[in-house]
């Protein structure tokens, strides 16, 4: 685990890694390029630099950021900052040296640039919004700097009050002063968080503000999932406790739970030697593998109880395995499968966890079959030999107890050379189990319960359904980030009083076009025209369109041309010489520098309202939208477009996950469960399941993301352990009715499910307090897989099962056909098998005993019967 790499990139983590996005990014940074950056080009860039933004406003109640007092402050404040110097690599640097420069100087910033000379006068200043004049006709928008605003009551955009402004320091793009930059972005964050003002209430937000604040995951969930992991080991021991000290085994389940340590442990190791990535959420894996771990454990523990404790432990361990072995390899291949598909996802959190996970379920099902095994057969000669639990001496059976201190602190076993030995009760199940068959079972299994668990159910998936219909995708920023951390505050009033204007939208046109034919002007006219009548874009007001500025500039000047030559000159040696059009040229890509052909040019749109995750995934769809209806080769872009992604392709992706992680289980049923019919109801509980997660999550406020993702294809491996638990079991289960098999499937599975679903709740449950979403949602979720997951298996599939289940399973067929024509009276049943095995097995060592010896050698040897011991025991529960 020295070689672990831990990745914290959020653009890398949580955005498709094929996004449309990403793809449209390439394509426009392999047309326009431009080697120089001034303040035109800000809302051009094709990748998010490096910047420092500071949300000002006043303390006082309806305080007005314009007034000349709070303005006055911000100056002082925008001074102070400017004078941050920091130290990299024992080189000093100030802001100077540092922001992103234009012509030699610092960008300014808008707000300041537009009402530091009239700071004094500015109680009584006219100013208009989002577009203001100054004295001198210089022309300022303030929608991205200025929010909060209210209105004068006879005008609409003369202003009276600002609630806030933005100061927004972008920093050098240069590579070599890189490391600095950081610093200094560091700096600034220390600076304003520690900042003391009586005026201004300041909220604060670099470039890796959210890189920062994910890298701290680990170091604050760590201690809350050993909390969790110590509630699960202490509940894994206290719940083997018996009132027998030979047949409890609390170090045994402590052996169990070591070996979900060395199975994390290993899976960590071997995937962190091999180079594999590794990100914040795997965190909380190693509680889950533990719970795993804990379940198979509990599966075993009910087996072993179940087989006759006077058999030799070789014996016992063969019948615990034949019962339980395949449960649990059923539910590790589903688990690993599960996860296996999700190692494909095109989300790199997704995929990372997903690996992890895969490795960390076969590694534990390893483990399992040969550590865990082998400490319950050493457990097993401890108990054989009738020897305390903990102290491992050798004590007394409760009827031989010396007094009564004895009895309840050392007592436990059975006397192995008692003379009535063989009248004593053959198998030990907990009173979990025997209340399970004799209570449990038949209480659901009665018509009127029947009826209610239909009903319910109906209603559960009436519910589920409902939740899918109204589910919310994406991953909102601030849910990566701890709920009192900075960067909700600087999101909260983002959204709320920044996101009127904003952020601007580029429209690319990536073909060749002869631009001056009207048909292609009024084509990419109309085209400009539809964007802006998107109910998500501003109008035309805020647009802009070279080519629109281009024709004006031809009809207001009386020019005109006669052909593409003529036109392609008059825009290069004319509009873009002046001024006030230059920057057009950043939109226009020439063939080559003396070409008259353009091979690509764009137009900057300004979005509108885009005050929620809503809007975004709107702002996207409906854009692209209008792209794809275009007849040339179009698309919108935006730096943000690329965390956008996620609303389009989180469903998507989630659904093929749930479809190829389905069939897969449906694959393994068939080839484990021996019942065609089973099969499918297995694979209708996990879809039942999914439906109730999905959907309930929402009334939950959880969203579909990236992270509820992960717990959804986790869901699939832990919906099979209730489902084909259960289904498994009745199969194979012996009894005259499919209640029988039904009771005889609670009795050895029930409280192994109960055991795992509480073990597992308890390792998460932690993670309900945590101060991030992620952890947070991971545990609703979770919860919701064990609840619903409980529902179904002990309550939903036992009823369907005993309604549209298979009438019989091989063996009980087996044991009909062995038995035909007795009496089922347990000693006749017994007596005749027994009487035929010795027929079968009489040795020559035999040839002369009697059939009297025979018949009580065959009893007191267990191995004389040993091939028709399932049949034998299969009787015996018919019976």
């Amino acid at each position: 685990m020295s070689n672990l790499t831990t990745v914290s990139s959020v653009e890398y983590l949580y955005t498709p890694v094929d996004g449309q996005a990403k793809v449209d990014r390439e394509i426009l940074e392999s047309l326009f390029t431009s080697d120089d950056v001034d303040a035109a080009s800000v809302t051009r860039l094709t990748r998010t630099i490096l910047y420092s933004f500071a949300l000002i406003s006043a303390k006082v109640e309806n305080g007005n950021a314009l007034s000349t007092e709070i303005f006055s402050e911000i100056l002082k404040l925008h001074e102070e900052i400017t004078n941050i110097t920091i130290k990299s690599n024992g080189i000093e640097y100030g802001w100077e040296d540092l922001c992103l420069a234009v012509n030699g100087e610092c960008l300014p910033l808008l707000v300041i640039k537009a009402f530091e000379d009239d700071v004094d006068n500015l109680d009584n200043l006219t100013i208009t919004y989002p577009l203001h004049v100054d004295g001198s006709g210089n022309e300022y928008f303030l929608g991205t700097d200025v929010g909060g605003v209210t209105y004068q009551s006879d005008s609409d955009t003369q202003l009276e009050r600002a609630f806030l402004v933005k100061l927004t320091y972008y920093l050098s793009i240069d590579s070599s002063v890189r490391g600095a930059t950081n610093v200094w972005s560091a700096a600034f964050l220390d600076y304003l968080q520690n900042y003391q003002s009586d005026l201004l209430d300041i909220r604060v937000y670099t470039t890796r503000s959210l890189d920062t604040e994910l890298a701290k995951v680990i170091d604050q969930i760590v201690p809350v999932l050993t909390i969790g992991a110590s509630l699960l080991i202490s509940y894994a021991v206290l719940s083997s406790n018996k009132r027998d000290w030979v047949q409890n085994k609390p170090l045994l389940c402590l052996t169990g739970v070591l070996s979900a340590v060395f199975a994390i442990a290993s899976s960590f190791g071997l995937l962190s030697y091999c180079g594999s990535e590794f990100t914040e959420v795997v965190a909380c894996l190693p509680v889950l593998i533990l719970s795993i771990g804990v379940d198979d454990m509990f599966i075993m523990l009910a087996a072993w109880r179940n087989t006759n404790i006077h058999s030799s432990v070789e014996d016992r361990m063969s019948r615990a395995f034949s019962e339980a072995a395949l449960s649990i390899t059923i539910t590790s291949i589903t688990d690993g499968l599960a996860f296996a598909v999700g190692v494909f996802s095109i989300f790199p959190s997704v995929r990372i966890f997903c690996t992890y996970a895969a490795v960390a379920v076969a590694a534990d099902f390893l483990y399992q079959i040969t550590f865990f095994a082998a400490a319950m057969v050493l457990f097993g000669y401890r108990e054989a030999a009738n020897r305390h639990c903990l102290t491992f001496q050798k004590v007394k059976p409760d009827d031989e107890a010396p007094n009564s201190c004895y009895r309840v602190m050392c007592a436990g076993g059975l006397a192995h050379d008692s003379p009535d030995n063989s009248s004593r009760v053959k198998f030990a199940p907990s009173s979990l189990m025997r209340f399970f068959r004799a209570w449990f079972g038949p209480v659901v299994l009665h018509n009127i319960s029947k009826i209610v668990i239909l009903l319910s159910y109906v209603a559960y998936l009436a519910g589920g359904i409902w939740g899918i219909l109204n589910l919310k995708e994406g991953l909102a920023p601030t849910s990566l980030a701890a709920d009192d951390s900075y960067v909700n505050d600087f999101y909260e009033y983002e959204y709320q009083y920044l996101r009127e204007y904003g952020p601007s939208v580029m429209v690319a046109i990536t073909e060749p076009l002869d631009y001056s034919d009207t048909t292609v002007q009024a084509n990419i006219e109309t085209l400009t025209s539809d964007y802006e009548s998107l109910d998500v874009i501003h109008s035309s007001e805020f647009t802009e369109s070279w080519l629109r500025y281009y024709l004006l500039y031809l009809q207001t000047a009386s020019i005109t041309y006669s052909n593409n030559e003529e036109f392609i000159t008059i825009l290069r040696q004319q509009f873009l010489q002046v001024a006030a059009y230059a920057h057009y040229s950043q939109d226009i890509v020439f063939e080559d520098e003396n070409s008259t052909e353009i091979i690509a040019s764009r137009f900057i749109l300004l979005s509108k309202d885009i005050s929620s995750t809503e809007r975004e995934r709107e702002l996207l769809e409906q854009t692209r939208d209008v792209s794809e209806a275009s007849p040339y080769a179009t698309f919108p872009y935006n730096t943000l477009f690329v965390f956008f992604d996620q609303y389009s392709a989180i469903l998507p992706a989630t659904l093929q996950n749930l479809i190829i992680a389905l069939a897969a289980m449906f694959i393994v049923s068939i080839l484990l469960i021996p019942s065609l019919t089973c099969c499918f109801w297995v694979v209708a509980a996990i879809a039942s399941i999914e439906v109730g997660v999905i959907g309930y999550m929402t009334f939950w406020g959880v969203r579909l993301d990236s992270i509820s993702m992960i717990v959804i294809i986790l869901c699939i491996g832990f919906s099979v352990d209730f489902s084909a638990h259960i289904t498994y079991s009745y199969t194979v289960a012996p009894g005259n009715t499919k209640a029988d098999r039904i009771n005889n499937a609670l009795f050895l599975l029930g409280m192994p499910m109960l055991q795992g679903a509480v073990s597992t709740i308890l390792g998460v449950l932690v993670l309900a307090f945590s101060d991030y979403y992620i952890f947070r949602t991971l545990f609703k979720t979770l919860f919701l897989v064990i609840v619903l997951g409980l529902y179904h298996g002990l309550f939903v599939m036992p009823v369907l099962l005993t309604m549209f289940g298979p009438r019989s399973s091989k063996l009980r067929k087996f044991t009909r056909k062995s038995v035909r024509g007795m009496s089922f009276n347990s000693e006749r049943a017994i007596r005749a098998l027994r009487k035929r095995d010795d027929s079968i097995r009489r040795s020559n060592a035999h040839e002369n005993d009697s059939p009297r010896d025979r018949i009580h050698d065959s009893r007191s040897n267990p191995d004389r019967v040993k091939d028709v011991h399932d049949v034998l025991t299969a009787t015996e529960h018919c019976v």
